[in-house]
């Protein structure tokens, strides 16, 4: 059950980027597009270095 959850949540994830993404193109125009991609990235990326941080953190320290 723990892994079909997580599964679900996984294909859910990947479906929102693309998503996210679509509506900051759509949204923004011209220079403000360039700087909205800019920070959507910078936010992407910084997300996931954070969560396989605070991940790591989270196992080996308290855990579940």
């Amino acid at each position: 059950m723990l892994i079909a959850a997580r599964s679900v949540q996984g294909v859910g994830a990947a479906l929102m980027s693309p998503a996210a993404m679509a509506l900051v193109t759509a949204i923004f125009h011209g220079s403000d597009r360039n700087k909205a991609l800019g920070v959507w990235a910078a936010i992407g990326g910084a997300g996931s270095a954070v969560g396989v941080l605070l991940g790591g953190v989270f196992v080996s320290g308290p855990g579940w």
